[in-house]
């Protein structure tokens, strides 16, 4: 009784003396290319034509052509397998098709959705089977509400149908998830209340706008559950028509896009900064597909080579029209041995700007190749180095007459050495023989003939040898400056410590009755000129024992410490000390603190000390307090 019923159904709509469909339909193939929102019959086999009457070409036309003699029935099921085709990549369905003749024929209607490479749908292959009896019809039937129920129910989009009105007749598991509604809160405009405050008044005129123009409804928009949780979804709609034309209903889909907004915020902040980062660093990229020939420039690009977006169109041939002529050809070279060769493309070169001006760029790429070797794709920076190249042609100006000024004040060095040994010479010879027949003369009058003179006579003669004398010693320190300053180092790893051991055992054997404690730190090690590093050392430690000469008991240390994170070298002592308002004229030649009469020396001493450490790429300087001892400090490099 059922099977008869469900029989009477399938023949209802066939009108009277319509012969049903012959046995043994036969089966047909047919493509439809994807276009957007759309597909479009771009081809079927000759044998559709046993199955539904109409020629092949009759049956190229739009996709609505074909949809509209679909039985009004079964055209909000097909509708919904179309949806849920680009979900699943493979379904089959059973429908009722209008025959040339009038009549209803059932066909089972099996399709495959192709993709390209990225994931994008192409075409639709499909396959039409006409049903061979009433019973086989039924069974084809009750097979695809089956397969419908279950892929509503299971599918991962929200599915849903409604009235002419906009009242929901049927919602899926998915959508009541998202929308967070029953079939019951939905019904009528209470769907709306799931919408997101912002988004009820737009989403809806843009309803009303679809429905009234006969568009297709696509729109992103939010969800707010109970909760509160906020979720973005697309949500698409087509319309449904009856048998007479008019309107029926709507079917559509609601996909969850939150995560893919989210990532999509994410890129888009990403792509910001990395243009902020370009632009900050003028620092600008570019993509080359070598294969396709596009290439693609970022906004730092462009505004290095100095061209908008909207009116300059980045391709090979364009970007060299940019290229300064005279660097054209090692440019192209330079891009060949990199292609060929599977090098690192690097080069600068120059380029001209719209407005004529010259600029210097540098440009880095990195090269993809297919498996055979090919050339694939170029990915680059390019850098403004304008300043750069400006700053390195005036350094090399600047190098060249630095050149020159060293050679001619190398000149005057030469020069002045070689008068200052030449003054040398007189100092050491021509000053010295007078200097000599004055001691010498002034020892004989004061050993033959002091008889002759008075007292007075004779201390006048006791001061012009103590004074000659006096000379002879200045004329000794200006000799050991200047060979200070002209001779050559051999720069060696020498004992401090022992050095200063040795210096102090030489004072103290030249005066034995004196109380002088030394502490001096062991295995304190410097590399630098023996020679002069002894002469420094004793210099300072003299200068120590002489101005503690005054105490009956004496203190004398040498050791380092850290100052400023480098190493220093000290000698301190509580003797005399100095006035640190003078601190500036201690290491000035003949410079000195305390009177002739109550220290001797010519001053020359620190002076000596001074130009030893300068050659060793130190300082010096000195702390101290009157009658509270000074300390001297020094650095060596």
């Amino acid at each position: 009784m059922k099977n008869n019923q469900e029989s009477a159904l399938l023949l209802r709509d066939r009108p009277a003396g319509a012969a049903p469909p012959p046995p043994g339909s036969p089966s047909a193939v047919y493509v439809l290319r994807v276009e957007e929102d759309r597909v479009a019959p771009v081809w079927v086999s000759e044998s559709i034509t046993r199955i539904a009457g109409y020629d092949t070409h009759e049956m190229l036309g739009s996709h609505r052509w074909w949809l509209d003699r679909i039985h009004p029935e079964d055209q909000p099921r097909v509708a919904a397998h179309q949806l849920l085709l680009f979900e699943q990549n493979h379904l089959t369905q059973a429908y009722r098709f209008q025959h040339k003749n009038g009549d209803y024929v059932w066909v089972t209607d099996e399709r495959k959705l192709l993709r390209d490479a990225a994931g994008k749908p192409l075409e639709i292959v499909g396959t039409w089977h006409g049903a061979s009896s009433c019973k086989e019809a039924v069974e084809a039937l009750r097979e695809s509400e089956k397969r419908y129920q279950i892929l509503t129910k299971m599918a991962p989009v929200g599915i849903f149908h409604t009235d002419a009105e906009g009242n929901y007749r049927y919602v899926n598991e998915c959508w009541r998830e998202l929308a967070d509604l029953t079939l019951e809160e939905a019904a009528g405009a209470g769907w709306t209340q799931a919408l997101h405050p912002d988004d009820r008044e737009w989403v809806s005129a843009e309803w009303q706008r679809a429905a009234r123009l006969n568009l297709p409804f696509k729109a992103e928009y939010r969800f707010r559950r109970r909760d509160g949780v906020v979720t973005w979804v697309l949500g698409q709609a087509v319309a449904e028509w009856d048998a007479s034309g008019e309107l029926a209903g709507y079917i559509g889909t609601i996909i969850d896009v939150t995560e893919h907004r989210r990532i999509e915020r994410a890129l888009r902040k990403s792509e910001e900064r990395l243009n902020r980062a370009q632009k900050i660093a003028q620092l600008g990229s570019w993509d080359w597909d070598i294969v396709s020939g596009e290439l693609v420039w970022s906004e730092e690009t462009y505004r290095i080579f100095g061209r908008q977006a909207q009116n300059f169109h980045p391709s090979y041939e364009s970007f060299m029209a940019t290229v300064h002529p005279e660097d054209q050809s090692s440019l192209a070279e330079a891009l060949k041995q990199a292609l060929f060769e599977h090098r690192l493309f690097r080069i600068d070169h120059r380029i001209i700007l719209p407005d004529g001006a010259e600029r210097f760029v540098h440009e880095e790429a990195e090269i993809s190749y297919a498996d055979d070797g090919r050339a694939l794709r170029m990915v680059g920076t390019v850098q403004d180095i304008t300043a750069r190249k400006e700053a390195e042609e005036e350094i090399r100006r600047l190098n060249a007459e630095l050149e020159q000024r060293v050679e001619e004040r190398t000149a005057e060095l030469l020069a002045a050495n070689r008068e200052l040994e030449s003054f040398s010479y007189s100092v050491s010879h021509d000053l010295r023989a007078p200097l000599r027949a004055i001691n010498g003369f002034t020892q004989i009058l004061l050993n033959d003939h002091a008889a002759c003179l008075n007292e007075e006579g004779r201390r006048h003669l006791e001061r012009v040898l103590c004074a000659s004398e006096r000379m002879g010693q200045l004329i000794d320190d200006l000799l050991n400056l200047s060979r200070i300053t002209r001779s050559e180092m051999h720069r060696e790893w020498v004992n401090l410590s022992t050095l200063a051991q040795q210096i102090a055992e030489t004072l103290q054997a030249g005066q034995p009755e004196r109380s002088v404690a030394f502490v001096i730190a062991p295995n304190v090690v410097a590399r630098g000129d023996a020679r002069l590093l002894q002469i420094v050392l004793e210099n300072l430690l003299g200068n120590a024992w002489k101005f503690t000469g005054k105490h009956a008991r004496a203190r004398i240390e040498f050791g380092t410490v850290q100052l400023d994170g480098k190493r220093s070298y000290f000698v301190r002592d509580d003797g005399a000390g100095f006035d640190m308002s003078y601190a500036d004229k201690l290491f000035g030649a003949f410079q000195r603190l305390h009177g002739a009469s109550e220290f001797e020396g010519t001053g020359i001493g620190l002076v000596t000390i001074q130009r030893i450490i300068a050659r060793h790429g130190g300082r010096i300087w000195a702390e101290g307090a009157v009658e509270q001892g000074a300390t001297f400090y020094f650095t060596l490099n």
